[in-house]
């Protein structure tokens, strides 16, 4: 799917999204642990930080929404509300949604490393399909 234009969009990635903000890296559904009070409001923690460091502020938030939006939720209205996204440079975005497809990508054929279910390569191959839906819906690529 639309292959060449994923790989330019790799090559046009280098610097695009780094920053100094802290950045889990490896944000997703069950990396979050939700809870709430009766009568509170809901309380979110982030677990699993195996992968910290700095990057644009926007990067793990860029990094749920492919997720969200496969589960149906509005993902134009939530970028284009969000402080983190509102003003990011668009193509840079991209640049990182076409550089995580392109990892995940890049290792769904190996081996799991020792002590890693053997889901972890099925798990790499959905998660690229999403990232790539995703792009694929922002840039206005036909299906």
């Amino acid at each position: 799917m639309h292959g060449s234009r994923v790989g330019e969009l790799v090559l046009a990635a280098e610097g695009r999204f780094v920053g100094n903000t802290l950045c889990h890296g490896d944000l997703r559904p069950d990396n979050l642990l939700v809870s709430a009070a009766a009568g509170a409001a809901s309380v979110a923690t982030v677990v699993d930080w195996n992968w910290v460091g700095a990057a644009a502020p926007w990067v793990d938030w860029v990094g749920l929404l492919p997720q969200m939006a496969a589960q149906g939720v509005d993902t134009d209205r939530w970028m284009a509300s969000s402080p983190v996204t509102r003003d990011a440079d668009a193509e840079a975005v991209e640049c990182f949604l076409a550089t995580i497809a392109a990892y995940m990508l890049g290792g769904y054929r190996k081996e799991p490393p020792p002590g890693c279910t053997p889901a972890l390569r099925q798990h790499q191959l959905f998660m690229a399909h999403l990232f790539l839906e995703f792009l694929r819906r922002l840039r206005g690529w036909p299906a």
